[in-house]
């Protein structure tokens, strides 16, 4: 439903002299994009460009058989609903959680800083008193 979002690791340094952060990415790729770029770019063969895409709808498709697979390959529609239904399957489990605080102006709301391999997001811990405290207009 949302475009996919790629961050990057950027040598910056702020006044506490901290030295990396994660920026978006808006030139960002996965690497079956990458690659199927590269091949059309150095060989303009309509061969090579169709095996790509081929490869990955069999990577979005996963251990489906290849009767679906037959089926779907002309329904655009229906790859990009299976698309979106796998993509939990593709991007795997949680790489790291732990404890954190997200701080913003006037307002600190404990809870936990989760990563994925495509996401980065913090879940807040509504079961904390200091954050049943905090104004709901905030």
């Amino acid at each position: 439903s949302r475009p996919r979002e790629f961050w990057r690791l950027d040598y910056w340094e702020d006044d506490l002299r901290r030295r990396r952060r994660f920026v978006r990415n808006p030139l960002g790729s996965t690497h079956p994009e990458a690659t199927l770029k590269a091949a059309g770019e150095h060989a303009p063969g309509e061969d090579i460009l169709v095996k790509g895409k081929q490869s990955i709808k069999s990577q979005a498709l996963g251990n489906q058989n290849s009767e679906s697979e037959i089926l779907l390959e002309g329904d655009d529609d229906i790859m990009s609903f299976i698309e979106e239904r796998e993509v939990e399957n593709l991007t795997g489990p949680v790489a790291l959680s732990t404890p954190a605080q997200l701080v913003a102006p006037s307002v600190v709301v404990k809870g936990t800083l989760s990563i994925t391999l495509s996401e980065l997001y913090f879940e807040v811990d509504e079961e904390d008193p200091s954050f049943k405290k905090i104004d709901p207009k905030v």
